[in-house]
């Protein structure tokens, strides 16, 4: 009976990874992962040490319950974002964690959503960087984006590599 209890215990824990190559235009920049581990989500960048002689970024981002933190560096600057300040610098990462947990994305003041069918559309109201960020769906696997593109100054695009459930 123990033993029953103890694997029951370990099947009711959630984790899923998730691993998306980064893309700017059509050069391969980095690499995003994303772990969802039952009611916690942290996600990780980093610029490929290939491109790190003309540009370095990474961030680290946690999400307990409502609460949520990104840390990143910048060249040399380093900045610590706390739960707004994440929706208004870095809207596409909290917006990426939403809908993979539930599968759409809730529209506020921040942003408008167009739905269209197999991609999303997201419009940044007050971004200066940002002018949209698209989403396209996965047939198979819903709740987890096939290809994200970020339209701003650059485009950058996520395209899905992996996805591991433990």
């Amino acid at each position: 009976m123990k033993i029953f209890l103890i694997l029951l215990l370990f099947s009711l824990s959630f984790s899923k990874t998730i691993i998306y190559d980064v893309y700017l235009y059509f050069f391969k920049v980095g690499n995003v992962k994303i772990e969802l581990k039952d009611n916690e989500t942290y996600a990780e960048g980093k610029t490929s040490e290939g491109m790190s002689w003309l540009y370095t970024y990474d961030f680290k981002f946690v999400q307990k319950g409502n609460e949520m933190f990104l840390y990143e560096r910048e060249k040399n600057k380093e900045r610590i974002f706390r739960r707004e300040d994440v929706y208004r610098k870095k809207l596409w990462l909290p917006l990426i964690v939403e809908f993979i947990k539930e599968g759409r994305i809730k529209e506020t003041n921040l942003f408008k959503v167009k739905d269209k069918g197999k991609f999303l559309e997201v419009f940044p109201t007050n971004s200066k960087r940002i002018q949209k960020i698209v989403i396209k769906r996965d047939l198979k696997s819903k709740n987890i984006p096939q290809e994200i593109i970020i339209y701003g100054k650059v485009k950058l695009s996520l395209k899905l590599k992996d996805v591991r459930e433990d």
